[in-house]
């Protein structure tokens, strides 16, 4: 079986933050969250396998409960395993802050840090939140990822041309969560969604226990539950997700590919639309549709018996 890269640990729908981007559609009142020692449970499960080599976490926003938080990163430090957090920066209200955060954090042996920040959590995090953590980790030196989310109508972010020797990542927002409800249609940035799915190399478990295949932002949908870490083990889930005929297809052939397989066998998304955001809008479209799944059923066998043969035949 093809390794997977990362195991993703949803700790908490908590948030400081209500972002109109937000695809989980967390905010402060929200109590769901993983146990520490199930979250523990899952990384040594993931160490045991053999198949992760990386734990990532994120949120809502995770580091609310900063001392779980360590205490994870240590676990998985010292299992060998890299570890990658994702936070909106409200801790860096001071450079004094920014500064001892990034310490602890490297000392628990965080491999990777990644900042979302724009215009959406700009509402609640202010950039200069942001600054001070891009100058503190000058002098700590985790390797840091800046993600910004964007519309059609996003404004540069004010601190891209200012540091703009750090990695800073831009990401089409898509229609999933809060965003659905409050982004117009038009204001999407539209663009190429055909190809095979690079993005389902990973596991991602949520605060209720199920599981995914990747970490795109529409995810929630039960047709993409691989199952729940509280019936099954990481290596079970592993083996449902290779034998998942559907998810096989969306990795070798793509959704575009499905989409219009479908259609020309008779078969249409009730949400007929001629433009996506991405391959993971247009895929989540796919497992969200319960009449064009249950109507593709035999062609899904069909395709994912090729694809077999196809792999057969190249052993």
């Amino acid at each position: 079986m093809k390794c997977l890269s990362k195991l993703g640990l949803v700790y908490t729908y908590k948030c400081n933050a209500s972002c109109a981007s937000c695809c989980f559609e967390c905010h402060p009142n929200l109590t769901e969250k993983m146990e520490l020692k199930d979250a523990l449970d899952y990384i040594h499960q993931a160490a045991v396998s053999s198949t992760f080599d990386e734990i990532g976490i994120s949120g809502g926003e995770a580091l609310l409960y900063e001392t779980e938080v360590l205490e994870i990163l240590e676990y998985a430090n010292g299992l060998g395993l890299k570890t990658t957090l994702t936070t909106n920066g409200f801790w860096g209200e001071t450079l004094e802050n920014a500064l001892n955060k990034l310490k602890i954090l490297k000392e628990k042996g965080l491999s990777s840090l990644v900042v979302s920040t724009d215009e959406f959590h700009q509402s609640f995090i202010s950039y200069n939140y942001i600054e001070n953590i891009l100058i503190a980790n000058e002098t700590v030196g985790i390797p840091l990822k800046i993600y910004n989310i964007v519309i059609s109508t996003s404004p540069d972010h004010p601190l891209e041309t200012k540091y703009k020797h750090c990695d800073w990542i831009k990401g089409a927002c898509v229609p999933a969560g809060r965003a659905k409800q409050t982004i117009l249609s038009d204001n999407y940035m539209y663009g190429d969604y055909g190809g095979r799915c690079t993005y389902a190399d990973k596991l991602t478990i949520m605060p209720d226990n199920f599981v995914y295949p990747c970490c795109s932002p529409g995810i929630r949908l039960k047709a993409m539950q691989l199952g729940s870490v509280s019936e099954l083990s990481i290596a079970q889930l592993l083996k449902v997700k290779e034998n998942a005929a559907l998810l096989n297809i969306i990795i070798q052939r793509g959704p575009k590919w499905l989409k219009e397989a479908g259609e020309a066998r008779g078969c249409f998304l009730q949400n007929r639309q001629d433009e996506y955001v991405s391959i993971c809008h247009l895929c989540q479209e796919i497992f969200a549709d319960e009449v064009f799944l249950q109507k593709m059923k035999p062609l899904i066998k069909e395709f994912s018996a090729d694809i077999d043969y196809e792999k057969y035949l190249k052993l």
